[in-house]
């Protein structure tokens, strides 16, 4: 992250836990600005008046927003061409949705195109420097989201919970797991590479 004060994008508040955890980092990383998309506006890890927006998660996940779009800055060509991996996602995340609404083809596309639009409008506007999350994303929304702060080069932290009730992992890279354990493994094959010479007590 660079030198300037945290502003950050908050996705997945509802859980008691999460949300204390995520005012205690914006607290101790002392966040400048925060954008919370939750669904309840109590979820709101508040920072003070004019420090924060929050955007309602209540209908963002079917592609519907409360924007002006004379407003929302366009996308080009360029941006919908470096984000086609995560169009391909998100197209086939909407299939999730077709119990409670069918969608066309042309509904999804639509729908991807207006959150891609609003998403990276929302992150330059607010000169957001960090995506803070509870979980990887799950939404079709935070996926959008994430790929943009990927494509961006903005830093990503999400919470994956553990084995242990009440705990939580943080990660900076859910599609990277297990960072650096090849390298560990390949470090203790040298070390041990004559059994003979293995200590067993």
């Amino acid at each position: 992250m660079n030198d300037h004060k945290p502003r950050v994008i908050v996705t997945r508040l509802s859980l008691e836990m999460d949300d204390e955890i995520k005012r205690r980092v914006l607290k101790e990383i002392d966040a400048e600005f925060c954008v919370s998309v939750c669904q309840f506006e109590h979820n709101i890890p508040f920072l003070g008046p004019n420090q924060q927006v929050r955007v309602s998660s209540q209908n963002v996940k079917w592609g519907n927003y409360d924007a002006d779009w004379n407003e929302v800055t366009p996308i080009d060509e360029e941006l919908i061409y470096k984000m086609r991996e995560c169009e391909a996602v998100y197209m086939d995340m909407l299939t999730r949705l077709e119990e409670r609404h069918p969608f066309i083809y042309q509904d999804r596309k639509r729908a991807y195109l207006r959150s891609l639009q609003y998403w990276n409008h929302i992150l330059d506007k607010h000169k957001i420097n960090l995506y803070l999350s509870s979980g990887i994303p799950h939404e079709s929304h935070e996926y959008v989201i994430y790929s943009l702060c990927k494509q961006k080069g903005i830093p990503t932290i999400f919470g994956h919970s553990g084995p242990v009730q009440d705990t939580k992992f943080f990660v900076t890279d859910w599609e990277e797991s297990a960072v650096g354990m090849e390298e560990a493994i390949e470090s203790l094959k040298t070390k041990y590479s004559k059994p003979e010479e293995i200590p067993l007590k």
